[in-house]
């Protein structure tokens, strides 16, 4: 019988999605006629997920691959070039803009392609849930089901 490896969460994962959770609502309260950037989410979300990891993981901004960038790679080599030892590859969205969301789903199947042990994870922050990409239970499409986990904040 052929033994089934449990999927782990990786431990920045609850801490880092209620810590932006809270954030983009506070940034919301204090600006709440403009949408928080997405660069300033993967800035915050970049000091959640530090305070997080071991120390023989190291947090990438703007990874390259393939012509395009990654927001966020963790991985076990301090070179973010190196994509062969990454760990866990983050998407950040703002908005539900169903293309640019497709488009970042595709990149970290490509990557998931060349790497299949890197866990990948979209977050899209809105006002309303990504109906591209969740289901009305909050559960990833199965469509989608190649990326290990679909974060989301409703806002």
């Amino acid at each position: 019988m052929k033994k089934v490896k449990k999927w782990r969460t990786p431990v920045w994962v609850e801490s880092a999605l209620q810590g932006i959770c809270y954030w983009i609502g506070y940034k919301h309260c204090y600006y709440w006629r403009h949408k928080v950037g997405e660069s300033a989410i993967i800035a915050e979300l970049w000091g959640l997920i530090c305070n997080k990891l071991s120390k023989v993981l190291f947090l990438h901004c703007e990874a390259p691959f393939n012509e395009e960038r990654i927001d966020l790679t963790i991985s076990k080599s301090k070179n973010k070039e190196d994509l062969s030892s990454v760990v866990e590859a983050i998407e950040v969205k703002r908005g539900a803009n169903s293309a640019l969301i497709q488009k970042d789903i595709d990149k970290l199947l490509k990557l998931k392609i060349k790497y299949p042990k890197v866990m990948a994870f979209v977050l899209v922050a809105d006002t309303e849930r990504p109906r591209v990409i969740v289901n009305e239970n909050g559960y990833a499409i199965k469509e989608q089901k190649k990326i290990t986990l679909i974060l989301y904040a409703i806002l």
